[in-house]
């Protein structure tokens, strides 16, 4: 003979409560106001999950856009500078007046674009 948990729970409930007590005279009563407390609780964690999921997803997309736009503006300042360097270099002869002319461009460039730029060169 099989004995199913709900079986047993219910005959061991049954010992519990004494026939006079207010639950065994309306248990159907009792039954709504829990059942109706833990739905009530179970939609309000569902709720708060449903919002913070969406805010971490938000959070997630928003520092990877950001992190392209940085990279794709840092790439467009260095192949400015660049073309500029290498505009300079082609029409300057002069080392001294060269290095001048550079540094006045890159600061142009950082000031416009509000960033610092730095240029490593190996001349002599």
């Amino acid at each position: 003979m099989d004995c199913d948990p709900v079986c047993i729970s219910g005959i061991f409930a049954c010992r519990l409560i004494s026939p006079k007590d207010e639950i065994a005279l309306n248990p159907i009563r009792f039954l709504k106001t829990r059942v109706l407390f833990k739905l009530v609780m179970l939609f309000v964690i569902i709720i708060i999950l449903i919002v913070e999921s969406t805010t971490l997803v938000t959070i997630a997309i928003s520092r990877n856009a950001l992190s392209r736009a940085i990279i794709e503006t840092d790439n467009q300042i260095a192949l400015s500078v660049a073309d500029k360097v290498s505009y300079i270099t082609a029409q300057s002869l002069d080392p001294h007046t060269l290095s001048k002319q550079l540094q006045s461009a890159i600061e142009a460039i950082s000031y416009a674009r509000s960033r610092i730029v730095f240029l490593l060169t190996t001349m002599a």
